[in-house]
């Protein structure tokens, strides 16, 4: 009897991967300041600036990048839609901070409960 398991195979990431990539960090990084004037608006606490300067990407999920913010919480860039979800998606619930700092175009979610 013959073992049929395919070895796992690894392939290095492409340069499209490695620029969208970083699009997707940038993009991530440039919700600060609306996610700033959105508190500010409707009178809730800013999400601390380490949230997103600390942030890194974790891994890509096809058309999404999972990232971690500065403070753990792991969160998903849609680059096709323009958006930031969590991990479970548009219909996920987000971390507290942002259902209650940013506009929800932009972050859609379940409000934390």
């Amino acid at each position: 009897m013959s073992d049929t398991t395919a070895a796992p195979t690894t392939t290095k990431p492409t340069a499209s991967d490695v620029d969208r990539s970083a699009e997707a960090l940038a993009f991530f990084r440039s919700t600060e300041a609306i996610c700033a004037q959105e508190a500010a608006k409707v009178g809730n606490p800013v999400i601390p600036p380490a949230h997103f300067s600390g942030a890194s990407v974790i891994n890509a999920v096809d058309p999404s990048f999972r990232i971690r913010d500065g403070a753990g919480n792991e969160l998903l860039v849609n680059l096709d839609d323009r958006i930031v979800t969590s991990t479970s998606g548009p219909e996920g619930e987000l971390p507290q901070l942002y259902s209650f700092a940013c506009p929800t175009d932009l972050y859609p979610g379940t409000l934390h409960a």
